[in-house]
């Protein structure tokens, strides 16, 4: 009979012990562009619309922009966000409209910009950044319309035409969207079901 071996236990450990603290494990500077006073505010809204709710428009939208490259200043990116309305936000601009940028990683930058990194912070009021969603939606359809919706379209009349049937008679065809029914989250009542 074969003489048994030692056991030896293998396991992932930390090389700097167990003892966590905690507040650095939950810390929202785990992500550099988390900003206390809006990211936060952002996901409190997004999770109460998944649990069916209607939380009010946010105040205004932030946008961190590349304003450096390997050779140094390029300022084209904060030159295409100004084009939709929206500005170098300033430190002092920050601490009017709330936001904690002390606590975060970002830096004040040379001209008073909230700086992280090679990128600075920019601004745009509720009106502007409504105006920006709309025709980004507005773009979003005109896409589907052009890709999807006319060759489908263009694909029935061909159909048509070849069958000698007429606008009425022959094939059409048209989309039904069904939004699915939000998973039951911490929101939504024990019991209640998907539909």
């Amino acid at each position: 009979m074969a003489k048994r071996g030692e056991i030896i236990e293998v396991g992932d450990r930390n090389p700097f012990g167990e003892d966590i603290d905690a507040s650095v494990m939950e810390s929202a500077q785990r992500d550099i562009f988390y900003i206390p006073g809006y990211s936060d505010v952002r996901h409190a809204r997004e999770l109460a619309i998944r649990n069916g709710e209607s939380p009010p428009p946010m105040p205004f939208r932030l946008q961190w922009v590349r304003a450096e490259n390997t050779q140094g200043v390029d300022r084209r990116k904060i030159s295409e966000w100004k084009s939709k309305g929206y500005q170098v936000l300033s430190w002092e601009q920050a601490a009017e409209l709330g936001l904690d940028i002390p606590s975060t990683p970002a830096d004040k930058g040379p001209g008073g910009e909230v700086r992280n990194g090679d990128q600075v912070l920019m601004y745009a009021p509720k009106a502007v950044a409504a105006a920006n969603y709309a025709r980004w939606q507005q773009d979003t359809q005109g896409q589907h319309d052009a890709l999807v919706t006319r060759p489908l379209q263009d694909a029935a009349d061909a159909a048509n035409t070849r069958m000698g049937l007429s606008e009425g008679r022959g094939t059409a065809f048209s989309f039904e969207v069904e939004e699915p029914a939000p998973k039951r989250g911490p929101g939504r009542p024990k019991g209640s079901k998907n539909k």
